[in-house]
């Protein structure tokens, strides 16, 4: 920032406090030219256990000097009378180029909160009329989600994608880095690690993560026409989607509604289940290794209650 360096963190009483914690976010503005702070700004704007904010996870400049921030939201909550720990909701913020206020606050919730919640990256979209962030977000307790949003430079969230590698029931998924590439979409990349053993996906437990998205932030194209309703309109089976198909090394799938009781399956033509996994609430894509499946016709089948959707897929 010109000849300016801004820092963004946090300050809390963690080092006093075992329980009714004050968070604040953090921002000072240093000269370089002689070392001097020239500007503090904090928020919320006095210690409160009201509204609790994360670090500045990451930090994108305007043009006009404003912040666009990575952050998070938190809420306390109690481990015994003695102890407490924060759950966060991961948020987006910005900050006036004077460092004197926030212009707007957008939580990206996935419809759970944890403590290890965040984006840890944001930039600015190749059309420059967007931010996009990436990191984590929990799907549901143990299961930690690659997630991938897309913010309107006045706070609008636009879309919160969720990617899960079904390596495990206990995921942990992280997104750590992002490219655009030339055909307007983006190649991320992070880790996907499985929190338990399981059977049906053998080790290695950790492994390394790439995924390639269109612009909308899909792996399955279209996903950004599917919107999900109250109201189940006719025909709502089209909504399961999967894709490649045929499908070789790996199949995704994407339902946006998929509710926490959920549950989908690959079954074979003799009507046996060789892949059985629990859906996550949001708008997740469940990326499904085909390790050991031999070729030929599958049903990619989802049941939560009475509903049921249905969708073919050949694995060559």
């Amino acid at each position: 920032m010109g000849q300016n360096f801004l820092l963004g963190a946090w300050r809390t009483n963690f080092n006093t406090n075992n329980k009714n914690f004050t968070t604040q976010l953090y921002f000072v503005r240093i000269d370089t030219l002689n070392g001097d702070i020239t500007k503090t700004f904090l928020y919320p704007y006095t210690p409160t256990n009201q509204l609790l904010m994360g670090p500045a996870d990451d930090m994108l400049v305007e043009d006009d000097g404003s912040l666009i921030v990575a952050t998070r939201i938190g809420k306390e909550e109690p481990i015994n009378q003695n102890q407490s720990y924060i759950r966060w909701t991961s948020a987006v913020l910005k900050v006036n180029a004077n460092l004197s206020e926030v212009l707007w606050v957008q939580t990206m919730f996935s419809g759970n909160t944890n403590d290890a919640t965040q984006f840890f990256k944001i930039v600015r979209a190749p059309t420059r009329a967007v931010m996009l962030l990436w990191g984590c977000n929990v799907l549901e307790p143990g299961i930690f989600g690659g997630a991938l949003a897309k913010v309107s430079p006045e706070g609008d969230s636009l879309w919160l994608r969720h990617y899960k590698y079904v390596s495990s029931p206990l995921a942990i998924h992280y997104l750590y880095d992002l490219e655009a590439t030339p055909d307007g979409g983006y190649v991320m990349v992070g880790e996907a690690r499985a929190g338990i053993a399981d059977t049906l996906f053998p080790p290695p437990v950790q492994q390394g993560w790439i995924l390639k998205v269109d612009e909308w932030g899909c792996l399955v194209p279209g996903c950004q026409l599917d919107v999900a309703t109250k109201d189940a309109p006719a025909g709502e089976g089209m909504r399961l989607k999967v894709y490649p198909n045929p499908a070789s090394e790996v199949l995704y799938i994407h339902l946006p509604d998929a509710g926490p009781q959920g549950r989908f399956r690959l079954i074979d033509a003799l009507g046996r289940t060789l892949r059985e996994f629990a859906a996550s609430p949001g708008d997740t894509t469940y990326i499904l290794p085909l390790e050991g499946i031999p070729p030929g016709w599958y049903v990619v089948w989802y049941e939560e209650g009475g509903r049921r959707l249905a969708a073919s897929v050949y694995r060559f």
